[in-house]
């Protein structure tokens, strides 16, 4: 027999939690583990409760690889909201159910102002009091904001009697730790966003999911559009505040949701007066223009998204509209002509008729195994010689 040297102190340190190193999606060790789980998942696939304990535990695993021992949140998150929805369905008075779906609020945004919200309110104040503030040594769990809402969405739903609560806390566990949404979120795939001809269009069409959620969760418990149009103007531009306030604590983030929420009012004021319903999109040149207006103003508002802290985005703006350079951009394509024929790419792909999308997939789907093999190969081949030097994690993951 072959001896099997095994280095178990280098095993240890692998499987632990690496504060400098905290796994993500696209990580080897990841990668290396989703293999072994999937060994596992196959051998459990007749074994139902079995199944759920295991992914249940993976996922809890999976996060400690990312965030170390605040796992702990999540036991609190689910725990705590498991039992109140059971109470909410069973109580009877009004103010007893408003109470329970109130401590639900409490427990869930009160985790995430703390170890989100702290450091940005605390300097506020002490600004707004002329005073100094010293910022605390607070960790962010990763994706603490997916999984605290998503906790949220369900005793919502089962305060407004949309649902009836589960009775088994192992499958309320797995529903909030699913380790592929845990840290990242229910993330839809988006539907070709820059084609929109208004700021209302774009918010159907970006990250459907989260504004799915603004919508159903904050706008429509807000009052919506039932309130009268100053109402719901407010409502919309609250909304977009506070879903910009989600993101990030950050006065960027705060700007970048607020103009956003002003936008949408603007538009839905312009469809009143106008007189154009609900959902009447617009066409030939007009939506060209409308097109056009819109990506700008997106793009606009990414520099506040986008940029590290608030200074950075006055200094790019400064940079845009005082010094910019025009006369520059003949040497800037020809240094850079890979990068902006990638670019010209993209932007004909996305802006691409949706029935070559579709003829597109119905071809790959139509395409032998070896046809398949070769166009994954070429995919794979392509991202490889795209690739930074550096494991890039998703964007999202940061909020």
């Amino acid at each position: 027999m072959f001896p099997i040297d095994i280095d178990f102190s280098r095993l240890k340190e692998v499987l632990t939690y690496d504060p400098q190193a905290p796994m993500i999606f696209s990580s080897g060790i990841f990668l290396w583990l989703f293999a072994a789980f999937m060994v596992v998942y196959v051998l459990l696939q007749r074994k139902y409760t079995a199944r759920i304990l295991f992914v249940t535990l993976f996922s809890y695993y999976f996060y400690y690889k990312s965030s170390g021992t605040y796992f702990f949140l999540l036991a609190i998150v689910t725990v705590a909201d498991f039992f109140l929805a059971q109470l909410m369905d069973r109580a009877e008075g009004y103010w007893k159910r408003k109470g329970l779906v109130v401590l639900s609020l409490s427990i869930n945004l009160g985790l995430l102002v703390y170890f989100k919200y702290t450091n940005f309110l605390g300097g506020v104040i002490a600004s707004l009091m002329g005073g100094e503030f010293t910022a605390l040594d607070i960790f962010l769990p990763v994706g603490i904001s997916f999984f605290t809402f998503q906790s949220l969405s369900y005793t919502i739903d089962v305060y407004r009697r949309d649902i009836k609560p589960l009775t088994n806390l192992l499958d309320y566990a797995f529903y909030v730790s699913f380790f592929p949404q845990l840290v990242a979120g229910p993330i839809v795939n988006f539907n070709s966003p820059y084609k929109s001809a208004s700021i209302t269009e774009f918010w159907r069409r970006w990250h459907i999911s989260l504004s799915s959620w603004l919508r159903d969760y904050l706008y429509i418990s807000l009052g919506g559009n039932r309130k009268g149009k100053f109402r719901q103007y407010l409502n919309l531009i609250i909304t977009m505040f506070l879903g910009g306030l989600w993101h990030g604590a950050s006065w960027n983030f705060v700007l970048w949701g607020t103009f956003h929420g002003v936008a949408l009012a603007l538009h839905k004021m312009w469809m009143t007066i106008t007189g154009r319903k609900k959902g009447e999109q617009s066409h030939g040149w007009r939506r060209v223009f409308g097109v056009v207006i819109t990506f700008h103003f997106v793009c606009f508002c990414w520099i506040f998204f986008r940029n590290a802290d608030f200074q950075n985005s006055m200094d790019m703006l400064g940079q845009i509209f005082t010094t910019f350079r025009p006369q520059l951009f003949p040497q800037l394509l020809e240094g850079y002509w890979k990068v902006f024929a990638l670019m010209l790419l993209g932007f004909l792909l996305h802006f691409a008729p949706d029935s070559w999308e579709n003829a597109a997939c119905r071809g790959v789907i139509r395409l032998p195994f070896v046809g398949k093999a070769v166009l994954m190969i070429a995919l794979i081949y392509l991202v490889i010689q795209m690739k930074s030097s550096e494991i890039q994690p998703f964007i999202y993951f940061q909020f």
